[in-house]
């Protein structure tokens, strides 16, 4: 019964962890690019 929870818990924490790589992996592109164009006008001004 024990081993059973514990796999059920590690599976859950593997999910989230895709879950949230999946997520970083949208939002960092955006965000990198956000934050260079943000580099890029604060050197023109």
């Amino acid at each position: 019964m024990r081993k059973c929870r514990t796999m059920g818990v590690g599976m859950s924490v593997i999910a989230v962890l895709i879950l949230i790589m999946g997520l970083f992996e949208n939002v960092l592109p955006a965000f990198l690019y956000i934050l260079h164009w943000g580099l890029f006008w604060l050197m023109w001004w």
